[in-house]
């Protein structure tokens, strides 16, 4: 990962900056993802509209890996599918016929 801007022999580092997300969108492409993510640097600046656009286009492995790591940071899982209903009433009968 980045840590940051890197100093230039020819240009000064600019201070690095914190935005919050405020929004993405994203669309599939033949071979990945275009994400679209939308930040701010205050609730003043976006207030006033100011958000700042970025466009990332990343193969579907990327994509897949950054929802994995986002997952885990977060302490999150992918939920696991529900049983149909039928499955349970399936299990239960199956109990009754066994008593």
């Amino acid at each position: 990962m980045a840590a940051g801007p890197r100093a230039h022999p020819d240009r000064p580092v600019e201070a690095y900056q914190f935005h919050a997300l405020v929004g993405w969108t994203h669309n599939a492409m033949p071979n990945g993802i275009h994400l679209r993510i939308q930040s701010t640097r205050s609730n003043i600046a976006l207030e006033n509209d100011q958000l700042v656009s970025h466009d990332l286009v990343m193969t579907r492995n990327q994509a897949l890996l950054l929802a994995q790591y986002l997952l885990d940071v977060t302490g999150q899982g992918i939920p696991k599918p529900r049983r149909p209903i039928h499955a349970l009433l399936r299990r239960f009968r199956r109990a009754d016929i066994a008593d």
